[in-house]
């Protein structure tokens, strides 16, 4: 398998063996980009990462600042599909900001399960897939499904993250929900090491 420069990827990245969910190619795209980026390194640097490589991607990528320590994040880039889910430019802004803004205009947003979720990526140097939903006003639902990895200008403390998102807006029934749920999975194996809420 090779990835979108042309490198040569881990066999590991092509088999997600053991999922209990389907990453979109987009996710897989995006994760093979990054194990070629980082070569024998832990995490790729931002540096690294080369907009033109991942063009196709550009609309739904997210680029992180990662604070591990206060466990905060802040949009450094947001594609237009990313802004389009949030109903605005989210760039410069941190989850807190975010959230307030949504709230303001009717809408909900789980802030303290999206803070834990990059918490986990920021701290553990794991990634991350999260399929979940975000309510807004009129019980207009937002289904998303988001990738997150680590990045490191030193190799070793993360200090950002890039993440590729996906939704679709529909309406549904308040009461058929969805489960938020954060699945882990290793840097080095691409195999799950945890499942939580």
């Amino acid at each position: 398998m090779r990835s979108m420069d042309g490198g040569r990827v881990s066999s590991a990245v092509g088999s997600f063996a053991g999922w209990p969910v389907e990453l979109l190619p987009g996710h897989r795209s995006l994760i093979e980009y990054w194990d070629a980026l980082r070569g024998k390194r832990a995490y790729p640097s931002r540096s690294d990462v080369d907009p033109a490589a991942i063009r196709q991607l550009l609309p739904y990528t997210l680029l992180l600042d990662a604070d591990p320590d206060e466990g905060k994040a802040r949009f450094r880039l947001a594609g237009e599909a990313v802004n389009t889910f949030y109903g605005f430019n989210v760039r410069g802004m941190t989850w807190a900001e975010v959230r307030a803004r949504v709230q303001a205009e009717g809408g909900t947003f789980t802030t303290s399960l999206v803070n834990l979720q990059y918490r986990r990526v920021a701290q553990g140097g794991v990634g991350a897939y999260r399929p979940g939903v975000s309510i807004r006003a009129g019980a207009s639902y937002l289904h998303y499904a988001r990738v997150l990895l680590p990045l490191s200008d030193d190799g070793a403390r993360v200090d950002a993250m890039i993440g590729v998102s996906y939704s679709n807006q529909e309406k549904r029934n308040v009461a058929e929900g969805l489960t938020n749920i954060d699945f882990l999975f290793s840097t080095d194996t691409f195999a799950l090491i945890d499942a939580a809420s």
